[in-house]
């Protein structure tokens, strides 16, 4: 059986029985038929509340527990009144009729159930805040009503010191139980009027039967008195802590929810901005955006303060303005904008810069209205309700009295407050947004309301910058994988290896400052000859990098038609000319080997002069030749500053060409150069290594120099080993 089911069915039977009940008693305590008829609606009143709270409250707060207390409950409740009758029955005197026994019974049995009924819902109550103290009394409670329970075999023969000494320890027992109110602070308005009238009428009819059983005298005769008197206080100990238990519990609760009701209002709005706090801390995890976070601020900001009217201004990424109006025309706000120097007042893209430390003292909010600012043109008093939130110094604008600038609205409610709150992000350094309050009477606004604005416009902030910065972490990892991806095309643009070539070595290396760069290396193979370039174009990052995945595919067209070293630098520099626009150039270093002759032909443009490191001489020379880069001079004249010079070579020589990145790094906090010298005394240190091995320590050596440093170019190194 569920439980709603088994609630139902003992309450028809505890309806029943509370009729029968209520007529036995009627009639012992009020002669006459009106007065049964109102202890009858008295108790059908209690099992229909019970009925109902039970199954809208009770139930939904704590039916699976309210089910397994009732039950023990119930027998325990039965067994105490069957030893009790049992008690004080001789065993030789029957009944004086059938119908007067049913009625005693009826009436035991249904007053029994009704307080053992409510002290299963009150002993939820006590529960239901999950206090330590109140779970163990409550384990220590119940066992002692099961022992006076039993103790109904013995309390004939007990004196009455006995007895009373007993109760007073129930409920000593009890007072811990009885403090247990916390659950009436969580229910809101609406419920505490709801309980206090089930607990109202619950009191009242739990008055009346106590005092019904006060006020029965045992009797002789086995009648409604001889059972009553069973269930007498005095003797029946389990019944007496029980009603007690009961009415005082129940007494207690209703007198709590009576002085509590004045400030039931006042809980209710605390849990409402509690919950447009948590509204407005979720707007992150809601994935809202900016403009829908600042709408739910406005929002917030006029139910909070009860603002009759108001305005959001909106300030987005390009500078535009975006208005949303509460009970005001376009009209009034550019007239309320006027009249408050608005213009001066709000300033959305000038940076937020914190004060130093005495400027923020002197900003703390003054406690009276003031006039405004010198150099402002507000005729109306203004407060400048300035305040720190963690390392931030807002400034927001109060008009208490705007009695001469009458604004009317819809409803021709005059504008006489106005509250101005601006909303600024620290991820931007700019205003995102400004909220405007107004009320239709002076001074609409006390410093809570301003102060609960302001925490609701900190809260935003916080939501707002933390989605920015999501939206900043997103987008710089998509950057981030399209620069990789950018960084791997690049990377897949320059040979990987070099050609195994007789008696000679070749190697290579680069290093973008950025995930791409504009420095670039290749070769081209022309019989017994090999073409070998390195190149660098002016910037750096992503133009740079789309610019010399064209001069690749210059080089390699050139490269077929077999030119000699200048009119490949012509040819070169006409291209570039043509693909490139006047702000951006290349620089190159062409070196064309002749592998059967041991010759070599270099010509540079603009480029960094190629070092040999001479095996015969151990002299380590810069062939500078003259030339300037490709793209800078647009005609044919470009002839005239470019030559080629031939080179001999023997077994041992070293070619190195690189991009300036190389010879221009410093360390940290110097202008020191790595420069030609170290690169050349480098060079001559290594130059028995492989080629591969050459790249490597030159490298090292360049980085042990400029360690730390903040310094960032492309660099670039070919070397080239005659063996």
């Amino acid at each position: 059986m569920t439980v709603p089911s088994f609630y139902t069915s003992v309450g028809l039977i505890g309806l029943i029985c509370y009729g029968l009940a209520a007529i036995s008693v009627g009639n012992e305590l009020f002669p006459g038929d009106w007065n049964k008829v109102v202890v009858t609606l008295w108790i059908i009143i209690a099992l229909v509340l019970h009925l109902w709270f039970c199954t809208h409250y009770a139930r939904r707060w704590f039916s699976s527990h309210l089910g397994r207390t009732f039950v023990p409950l119930c027998a325990l409740g039965i067994l105490a009144l069957l030893l009790s009758i049992g008690n004080q029955f001789d065993g030789t005197t029957p009944p004086t009729s059938a119908l007067g026994g049913l009625l005693d019974i009826a009436a035991a049995y249904s007053t029994l159930l009704y307080f053992l009924w409510t002290f299963s819902v009150f002993g939820q109550f006590i529960l239901s805040q999950k206090r330590k103290i109140a779970y163990r009394v409550w384990r220590l409670f119940n066992p002692l009503l099961s022992v006076y329970a039993f103790s109904q075999i013995f309390t004939a023969t007990w004196l009455p010191f006995v007895i009373t000494a007993l109760l007073g320890l129930g409920i000593l027992v009890w007072l811990p139980l009885l403090l247990q109110l916390r659950w009436v602070a969580v229910l809101d308005k609406t419920e505490k009027w709801q309980a206090l009238v089930y607990l109202g009428l619950l009191t009242i009819l739990s008055s009346i039967l106590i005092g019904a059983f006060l006020s029965t005298e045992p009797n002789t005769h086995i009648t409604l008195h001889t059972l009553y008197a069973a269930l007498l206080p005095r003797d029946n100990l389990f019944l007496y802590l029980l009603m007690f238990a009961v009415w005082s519990y129940g007494l207690l609760s209703f007198l709590a929810l009576v002085f509590g009701m004045p400030v039931a209002s006042f809980i209710a709005e605390q849990r409402d901005e509690i919950e447009r706090f948590q509204v407005l801390s979720r707007s992150t995890q809601d994935k809202i955006n900016a403009q829908e976070l600042l709408q739910r601020l406005f929002t917030t900001c006029l139910s909070s303060t009860d603002s009759d009217a108001g305005w959001l201004l909106e300030y987005a990424s390009d500078g535009t303005e975006r208005i949303t109006a509460h009970r005001l025309s376009s009209e009034q706000i550019g007239f309320l904008r006027v009249k408050s120097n608005f213009k001066d007042l709000i300033k959305p893209n000038v940076p937020f810069v914190l004060p130093d430390e005495p400027s923020r003292r002197a900003a703390l909010p003054p406690t009276e209205p003031a006039p405004a600012p010198m150099g402002s043109s507000v005729s109306a008093p203004m407060r400048v309700v300035s305040g720190i939130i963690g390392k931030r110094l807002r400034y927001d604008y109060y008009f208490p009295y705007l009695t001469r600038e009458v604004v009317y609205n819809k409803d021709d409610t005059a504008v006489k407050s106005m509250l101005i709150l601006p909303v600024y992000s620290s991820v931007t350094q700019r205003m995102a947004g400004v909220v405007c309050l107004c009320k239709s009477f002076s001074d609409g606004y006390n410093n809570a309301m301003i102060e609960l604005a302001k925490s609701y416009v900190a809260q935003a902030q916080l939501s707002l910058e933390h989605w920015q910065l999501v939206s900043e972490t997103v987008q710089t990892a998509r950057y981030k994988r399209e620069w990789e991806i950018a960084s791997r095309v690049q990377q897949a643009l320059m040979p990987l290896q070099f050609p195994d070539l007789p008696h000679c070595q070749i190697a290579a290396f680069t290093e973008p400052a950025v995930e791409v760069g504009g420095d670039y290396y290749d070769y081209a193979r022309l019989g017994n000859r090999i073409a070998l370039v390195v190149g660098d174009v002016s910037g750096k990052g992503a133009s740079a990098a789309f610019y010399m995945a064209q001069m690749k595919g210059m080089f390699q067209t050139l490269m077929q038609f077999d030119l000699d070293a200048t009119t490949f630098m012509q040819q070169a520099n006409h291209a570039v000319a043509k693909c490139l626009d006047r702000k951006h150039y290349i620089t190159i270093a062409y070196l064309l080997l002749d592998l059967d002759a041991n010759t070599a032909t270099y010509s540079r443009a603009g480029h960094c002069p190629m070092v040999r490191y001479c095996a015969a001489t151990h002299h380590s020379p810069l062939y500078m030749g003259k030339g300037t880069g490709l793209g800078v001079i647009r005609n044919d004249s470009f002839a005239d500053f470019v030559e080629s010079q031939q080179i001999n070579l023997a077994a041992g020589d070293v070619l190195l060409l690189y991009t300036d990145g190389l010879v221009e790094g410093r360390p940290q906090d110097s202008e020191e150069q790595y420069g030609y010298e170290r690169l050349k005394k480098c060079l001559a240190e290594y130059h028995q290594l492989s080629a591969n091995q050459i790249v490597q320590h030159i490298y090292a050596d360049f980085k042990a120099f400029t360690y730390g440093s903040n310094f960032k170019d492309d660099t670039s190194l070919l070397v080239v080993k005659m063996g």
